[in-house]
Protein backbone atom coordinates (compact mmCIF):
# COMPACT_ATOMS: atom_id res chain seq x y z
CA UNK A 1 0.00 0.00 0.00
CA UNK A 2 2.78 2.24 0.91
CA UNK A 3 3.97 1.93 -3.17
CA UNK A 4 0.77 2.84 -4.52
CA UNK A 5 -0.02 6.10 -2.98
CA UNK A 6 2.62 7.65 -5.00
CA UNK A 7 1.45 5.94 -8.23
CA UNK A 8 -1.76 7.07 -7.65
CA UNK A 9 -0.82 10.94 -7.14
CA UNK A 10 1.70 10.67 -10.00
CA UNK A 11 -1.06 9.62 -12.49
CA UNK A 12 -3.36 12.35 -10.72
CA UNK A 13 -1.20 14.63 -11.57
CA UNK A 14 -0.02 13.90 -15.24
CA UNK A 15 -3.89 13.59 -15.68
CA UNK A 16 -4.46 17.28 -14.54
CA UNK A 17 -1.59 18.50 -16.05
CA UNK A 18 -2.52 17.25 -19.46
CA UNK A 19 -6.13 19.00 -19.16
CA UNK A 20 -4.97 22.23 -18.09
CA UNK A 21 -2.46 22.02 -21.04
CA UNK A 22 -5.18 21.31 -23.67
CA UNK A 23 -7.83 23.94 -21.56
CA UNK A 24 -4.93 26.44 -21.84
CA UNK A 25 -5.25 26.79 -25.55
CA UNK A 26 -8.23 29.19 -24.78
CA UNK A 27 -5.86 31.90 -23.69
CA UNK A 28 -3.82 31.99 -26.56
CA UNK A 29 -2.69 29.92 -29.54
CA UNK A 30 0.72 28.11 -29.24
CA UNK A 31 3.56 30.30 -31.35
CA UNK A 32 4.36 29.32 -34.93
CA UNK A 33 0.73 27.60 -35.74
CA UNK A 34 -0.24 29.36 -39.02
CA UNK A 35 -0.43 26.56 -41.42
CA UNK A 36 1.40 28.69 -43.50
CA UNK A 37 5.08 30.04 -44.24
CA UNK A 38 6.36 26.05 -43.54
CA UNK A 39 4.26 26.63 -40.01
CA UNK A 40 1.99 23.62 -39.05
CA UNK A 41 -1.36 24.26 -37.37
CA UNK A 42 -2.95 22.87 -34.23
CA UNK A 43 -4.21 19.54 -35.98
CA UNK A 44 -1.51 18.11 -34.14
CA UNK A 45 -1.54 15.05 -32.04
CA UNK A 46 -0.90 17.26 -28.38
CA UNK A 47 -3.54 19.69 -29.38
CA UNK A 48 -6.21 18.69 -31.93
CA UNK A 49 -7.24 15.74 -33.79
CA UNK A 50 -7.98 16.05 -37.02
CA UNK A 51 -6.82 16.98 -40.66
CA UNK A 52 -6.88 20.55 -41.56
CA UNK A 53 -9.69 22.09 -43.66
CA UNK A 54 -11.46 18.63 -43.76
CA UNK A 55 -14.72 20.36 -41.84
CA UNK A 56 -18.07 22.09 -43.81
CA UNK A 57 -16.91 25.59 -42.08
CA UNK A 58 -14.28 27.90 -43.01
CA UNK A 59 -11.31 30.78 -42.17
CA UNK A 60 -11.54 33.61 -44.17
CA UNK A 61 -9.18 36.93 -43.78
CA UNK A 62 -10.46 40.15 -44.97
CA UNK A 63 -8.36 44.05 -45.12
CA UNK A 64 -9.50 47.58 -46.11
CA UNK A 65 -6.62 47.34 -48.53
CA UNK A 66 -8.21 48.48 -52.03
CA UNK A 67 -7.10 45.24 -54.40
CA UNK A 68 -5.50 44.06 -52.15
CA UNK A 69 -2.57 46.55 -52.21
CA UNK A 70 -0.97 48.62 -49.78
CA UNK A 71 0.81 51.46 -49.45
CA UNK A 72 3.49 52.14 -47.36
CA UNK A 73 3.22 54.03 -43.90
CA UNK A 74 -0.44 53.31 -44.43
CA UNK A 75 -2.66 52.14 -42.17
CA UNK A 76 -5.09 49.30 -42.58
CA UNK A 77 -7.67 47.18 -40.53
CA UNK A 78 -6.96 43.45 -40.73
CA UNK A 79 -10.01 40.51 -39.88
CA UNK A 80 -10.43 37.51 -39.17
CA UNK A 81 -13.96 35.09 -39.07
CA UNK A 82 -14.02 31.76 -38.32
CA UNK A 83 -17.23 30.13 -39.41
CA UNK A 84 -18.72 26.85 -38.16
CA UNK A 85 -21.96 25.83 -37.60
CA UNK A 86 -23.62 25.05 -34.38
CA UNK A 87 -20.35 25.75 -32.22
CA UNK A 88 -19.73 29.21 -29.99
CA UNK A 89 -16.02 29.01 -29.20
CA UNK A 90 -13.26 29.58 -31.62
CA UNK A 91 -9.70 30.34 -31.93
CA UNK A 92 -7.13 31.53 -34.12
CA UNK A 93 -3.36 32.57 -34.78
CA UNK A 94 -2.64 34.92 -37.41
CA UNK A 95 1.18 35.36 -38.88
CA UNK A 96 1.59 39.21 -40.27
CA UNK A 97 3.25 40.66 -42.93
CA UNK A 98 5.43 37.73 -43.95
CA UNK A 99 8.29 38.79 -46.17
CA UNK A 100 9.61 35.50 -47.10
CA UNK A 101 13.12 36.69 -48.70
CA UNK A 102 13.71 37.95 -44.45
CA UNK A 103 11.48 35.44 -43.12
CA UNK A 104 10.32 38.18 -41.10
CA UNK A 105 7.05 39.97 -40.26
CA UNK A 106 7.04 43.54 -42.08
CA UNK A 107 5.00 46.40 -40.88
CA UNK A 108 3.45 47.58 -37.29
CA UNK A 109 0.81 45.63 -35.44
CA UNK A 110 -1.60 47.72 -33.58
CA UNK A 111 -3.79 45.63 -31.51
CA UNK A 112 -7.32 47.58 -30.90
CA UNK A 113 -9.11 44.98 -28.99
CA UNK A 114 -7.16 44.12 -25.81
CA UNK A 115 -9.99 42.28 -24.55
CA UNK A 116 -10.03 39.68 -27.11
CA UNK A 117 -6.65 39.51 -29.12
CA UNK A 118 -2.91 39.94 -28.55
CA UNK A 119 0.18 40.03 -29.97
CA UNK A 120 2.84 37.49 -29.59
CA UNK A 121 6.05 37.04 -31.04
CA UNK A 122 8.99 34.68 -32.35
CA UNK A 123 12.25 35.65 -33.57
CA UNK A 124 11.27 38.18 -36.00
CA UNK A 125 7.92 37.06 -36.78
CA UNK A 126 5.01 38.21 -35.28
CA UNK A 127 1.42 36.95 -34.73
CA UNK A 128 -1.73 37.80 -33.31
CA UNK A 129 -3.69 35.79 -31.55
CA UNK A 130 -7.40 34.86 -29.27
CA UNK A 131 -7.66 36.14 -25.70
CA UNK A 132 -9.76 33.96 -23.39
CA UNK A 133 -12.31 36.44 -23.73
CA UNK A 134 -12.33 36.48 -27.34
CA UNK A 135 -12.94 32.58 -28.01
CA UNK A 136 -16.75 32.85 -27.19
CA UNK A 137 -18.69 34.26 -30.67
CA UNK A 138 -22.53 33.86 -31.76
CA UNK A 139 -23.22 30.69 -32.33
CA UNK A 140 -21.86 29.62 -36.18
CA UNK A 141 -19.18 32.54 -36.49
CA UNK A 142 -16.90 35.06 -35.14
CA UNK A 143 -14.28 37.59 -36.18
CA UNK A 144 -11.27 39.40 -34.37
CA UNK A 145 -10.03 42.63 -35.53
CA UNK A 146 -6.78 44.87 -35.80
CA UNK A 147 -4.79 47.34 -37.33
CA UNK A 148 -1.59 47.09 -39.27
CA UNK A 149 1.13 49.61 -40.40
CA UNK A 150 2.25 48.82 -43.71
CA UNK A 151 6.22 48.91 -43.92
CA UNK A 152 8.23 51.09 -45.68
CA UNK A 153 8.62 51.06 -49.93
CA UNK A 154 10.37 48.61 -51.25
CA UNK A 155 9.32 45.37 -49.40
CA UNK A 156 6.96 43.92 -52.36
CA UNK A 157 4.31 41.02 -51.74
CA UNK A 158 3.75 40.18 -47.90
CA UNK A 159 1.65 37.06 -47.01
CA UNK A 160 -0.59 37.00 -44.14
CA UNK A 161 -1.36 33.30 -42.85
CA UNK A 162 -3.86 32.19 -40.15
CA UNK A 163 -5.25 29.06 -38.78
CA UNK A 164 -8.94 29.02 -37.18
CA UNK A 165 -10.59 26.70 -34.77
CA UNK A 166 -13.68 25.89 -34.59
CA UNK A 167 -13.88 23.73 -31.19
CA UNK A 168 -17.27 21.77 -29.66
CA UNK A 169 -15.90 23.04 -25.70
CA UNK A 170 -15.66 19.56 -24.65
CA UNK A 171 -12.15 20.16 -22.78
CA UNK A 172 -10.45 17.82 -24.83
CA UNK A 173 -8.75 17.05 -28.46
CA UNK A 174 -11.24 15.75 -30.06
CA UNK A 175 -14.26 17.03 -31.77
CA UNK A 176 -12.24 20.15 -32.77
CA UNK A 177 -11.60 21.61 -36.71
CA UNK A 178 -9.22 23.30 -38.08
CA UNK A 179 -9.55 25.49 -41.08
CA UNK A 180 -5.95 27.59 -42.89
CA UNK A 181 -6.38 30.47 -45.06
CA UNK A 182 -4.01 33.03 -46.81
CA UNK A 183 -4.20 36.09 -48.12
CA UNK A 184 -1.20 38.55 -49.82
CA UNK A 185 -1.13 42.09 -50.42
CA UNK A 186 1.38 43.53 -53.17
CA UNK A 187 3.01 46.70 -52.42
CA UNK A 188 1.19 49.43 -54.78
CA UNK A 189 2.72 51.13 -57.05
CA UNK A 190 2.78 55.06 -57.51
CA UNK A 191 1.66 56.86 -60.15
CA UNK A 192 3.24 59.74 -60.82
CA UNK A 193 0.45 61.05 -63.60
CA UNK A 194 -2.19 60.09 -60.90
CA UNK A 195 -0.58 62.24 -58.27
CA UNK A 196 -0.64 65.36 -59.74
CA UNK A 197 -3.16 67.07 -57.12
CA UNK A 198 -1.87 70.60 -56.41
CA UNK A 199 -2.94 72.98 -57.84
CA UNK A 200 0.18 75.29 -58.13
CA UNK A 201 2.67 72.64 -58.77
CA UNK A 202 3.65 71.18 -61.33
CA UNK A 203 6.26 67.82 -62.20
CA UNK A 204 8.90 68.34 -64.84
CA UNK A 205 10.43 64.87 -66.03
CA UNK A 206 10.16 63.43 -62.07
CA UNK A 207 10.65 60.12 -61.52
CA UNK A 208 12.64 58.94 -64.21
CA UNK A 209 15.75 58.96 -62.39
CA UNK A 210 17.67 60.48 -59.13
CA UNK A 211 19.52 63.40 -61.77
CA UNK A 212 16.53 65.19 -62.38
CA UNK A 213 14.58 67.57 -60.28
CA UNK A 214 11.09 68.52 -58.98
CA UNK A 215 10.35 71.80 -60.87
CA UNK A 216 7.45 73.97 -58.86
CA UNK A 217 5.94 76.86 -60.83
CA UNK A 218 2.91 79.06 -60.57
CA UNK A 219 3.51 79.80 -56.91
CA UNK A 220 1.17 82.43 -55.34
CA UNK A 221 2.69 85.52 -54.69
CA UNK A 222 4.45 85.80 -50.81
CA UNK A 223 6.66 83.01 -49.19
CA UNK A 224 5.97 79.18 -49.56
CA UNK A 225 7.92 76.62 -47.41
CA UNK A 226 8.97 73.31 -49.45
CA UNK A 227 9.77 70.10 -47.83
CA UNK A 228 10.44 66.55 -49.05
CA UNK A 229 9.08 63.96 -46.50
CA UNK A 230 9.75 60.24 -46.90
CA UNK A 231 7.08 57.48 -46.74
CA UNK A 232 7.45 57.66 -42.55
CA UNK A 233 7.04 61.31 -42.60
CA UNK A 234 10.06 62.58 -41.53
CA UNK A 235 11.37 65.73 -43.30
CA UNK A 236 14.74 65.43 -45.21
CA UNK A 237 14.93 68.39 -46.64
CA UNK A 238 13.03 71.96 -45.91
CA UNK A 239 13.68 75.43 -47.25
CA UNK A 240 11.44 78.51 -47.25
CA UNK A 241 10.91 80.48 -50.78
CA UNK A 242 9.67 84.18 -51.56
CA UNK A 243 8.19 84.27 -54.37
CA UNK A 244 7.24 88.06 -56.13
CA UNK A 245 5.50 86.62 -59.29
CA UNK A 246 2.84 84.46 -59.95
CA UNK A 247 5.25 82.61 -62.45
CA UNK A 248 8.36 81.92 -60.23
CA UNK A 249 10.31 78.51 -61.20
CA UNK A 250 12.01 76.54 -58.09
CA UNK A 251 14.40 73.81 -58.75
CA UNK A 252 14.45 71.11 -56.02
CA UNK A 253 17.43 68.94 -56.63
CA UNK A 254 16.30 65.21 -56.16
CA UNK A 255 20.16 63.31 -57.33
CA UNK A 256 21.10 62.64 -53.19
CA UNK A 257 17.81 61.11 -52.56
CA UNK A 258 17.63 57.03 -52.64
CA UNK A 259 15.48 54.89 -55.20
CA UNK A 260 11.70 55.16 -53.22
CA UNK A 261 8.60 57.30 -52.79
CA UNK A 262 8.81 60.60 -51.26
CA UNK A 263 6.33 63.40 -51.03
CA UNK A 264 6.30 67.19 -51.91
CA UNK A 265 5.19 69.12 -48.67
CA UNK A 266 4.04 73.20 -49.53
CA UNK A 267 2.81 75.64 -47.39
CA UNK A 268 1.90 78.73 -47.77
CA UNK A 269 0.32 81.23 -45.60
CA UNK A 270 -3.26 80.41 -47.17
CA UNK A 271 -2.53 76.91 -48.27
CA UNK A 272 -1.14 73.74 -47.60
CA UNK A 273 -0.61 70.77 -49.85
CA UNK A 274 1.15 67.11 -50.31
CA UNK A 275 1.72 64.75 -52.84
CA UNK A 276 3.84 61.54 -54.07
CA UNK A 277 6.73 61.31 -56.15
CA UNK A 278 9.00 58.47 -57.22
CA UNK A 279 12.47 58.46 -57.33
CA UNK A 280 13.56 55.53 -59.56
CA UNK A 281 17.14 54.08 -60.33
Amino acid sequence: MRIKIPVIIALSFLLLFAGQEIYSNRSAAPVARSGGAGESTCAVSTCHGGTPNTGPGEVAITSTATNNQYSPGATYTISVTVTQSALVRYGFEILVGHHSGFNATQGTILITNATGTQLITSGQKKYVTHRTAGTIGTTGTHTWSFDWVAPVSGMGDLGFYVAGNATNDNNAKTGDLIYTSSMVLAEATVSIANSMEHPWIGLTNAGTDRNNELILKNFPKGEVNVEILDVNGKTISSKLHATQIAETRIQIPTQNLEQGIYFLKTSSESLVKTQKFVVYE
